[in-house]
């Protein structure tokens, strides 16, 4: 919940801001550039091949700046670039059968303010844009194999969610199409922060001593790279927490309505 108000007061500083710089330079805008149109709502066409769906809505202030608001989310499914994170693992088999159960879906609120640099302006040319991602996800199907009481292979599910929080600063370039329509290209926006994970599972019977600690072996076993993992084993419930960092990359093409 304190990321979620951090998020919101970060965007309304900017909004804040934007508006007193907006009501210093409206009229010069308008005559400057009669065309003007300050709304832009944009369809991300990238993120729907990667099970991504997103809206980003932009608010052009005068020449120079902009704000935009946007969100993504994701149906459950595969973990994204879960090849890439099981080489970085070392191909780790306990990690590579962990990864392949895992199901993840979430979503992500990001918030931006583009400086506008070439001649044209009003929402036009190539920006830079530093931003502000938290994102949200809920995982399920978090599996680890032990040992019960008749020395038979079992396993456990843990699920749970993951939580990160990002800045970042993306490079892109945005044309208009006739009066109503834009392309805004994103080329490339690295972002990095810091991420929570807490997975859990409750069994409906009592572990043993020799099970809870097959358990606890199990999970030791589990590393997940630039990743601190720490983890509790009880009778009933078993978590695993995982902080350490976060990172991405934001790139693709989105499509816009001008308004």
């Amino acid at each position: 919940m304190k990321r979620i108000y951090s998020f919101l007061l970060f965007f309304s500083l900017i909004f804040t801001c934007s508006n007193v710089l907006k009501a210093q330079d409206e009229t010069s805008t308008r005559s400057e550039n009669p065309i003007f149109k300050k709304h832009i709502l944009k369809v991300n066409l990238t993120g729907i091949a990667l099970r991504n769906y997103g809206l980003q809505f932009e608010e052009v202030l005068n020449k120079r700046m902009s704000i935009a608001l946007a969100y993504r989310m994701m149906p459950s499914g595969n973990i994204p670039f879960k090849t890439f994170i099981i080489n970085q693992s070392g191909n780790s088999q306990s990690a590579g059968n962990v990864l392949n159960a895992l199901k993840i879906g979430g979503s992500a609120l990001t918030a931006d303010l583009k400086f506008y640099l070439g001649k044209k302006g009003y929402g036009r040319g190539f920006y830079i844009s530093p931003f502000y991602m938290h994102e949200t996800f809920n995982a399920k199907g978090l599996n680890f194999d032990y040992t019960d009481f008749n020395n038979q292979t079992a396993s456990v599910d843990l699920s749970g969610n993951l939580r990160g929080n990002t800045v970042g600063l993306m490079l892109g370039s945005q044309w208009f199409i006739g009066k109503h329509f834009c392309i805004d290209w994103w080329i490339i926006g690295p972002h990095y922060g810091t991420s929570r994970s807490v997975f859990s599972a409750r069994t409906n019977f009592t572990l043993d001593q020799l099970e809870q600690e097959s358990i606890r072996s199990s999970l030791a076993s589990f590393d997940m790279p630039l990743t601190k993992e720490s983890y509790s084993v009880s009778a009933n419930e078993i978590k695993l927490m995982l902080d350490g960092s976060w990172a991405g990359i934001r790139a693709g093409i989105q499509f816009g309505f001008r308004f």
